[in-house]
């Protein structure tokens, strides 16, 4: 929602995810000289326990709509994202600092 627009939640929503972008750059900058590396995902269609009530809720058509804007065709599980947090928080992403992962199946890519 920081990145594009959402089907999950309202402007509100947007610009607090759009907000901590700049809050991650802006921190990456200002504590990259004390070693602290501060990063961000942007996750897209994600099946949390919120989401998927809201997508039982969609026609089918609806959720068709949604799944096409995804070139992977389909929505992450939570073990997706979560597994790129952990990377960013181990050793091997120790020079990686103020940046915004996209997870999101290609949905930004083109």
């Amino acid at each position: 929602a920081g990145r594009t627009s959402t089907f999950f939640g309202g402007v509100d929503f947007s610009a607090s995810k759009s907000a901590v972008i700049g809050f991650t750059r802006q921190s990456a900058f200002e504590l990259a000289q004390f070693g602290i590396t501060v990063n961000a995902i942007s996750p897209g269609l994600t099946m949390t326990e919120r989401v998927e009530d809201m997508w039982n809720e969609y026609t089918q058509e609806k959720r068709e709509e949604i799944l096409s804007r995804i070139p992977i065709d389909r929505a992450s599980t939570v073990d997706e994202q979560s597994d790129i947090i952990e990377f960013l928080c181990s050793e091997k992403a120790s020079y990686i600092c103020g940046a915004v992962i996209d997870v999101n199946g290609a949905m930004f890519v083109g």
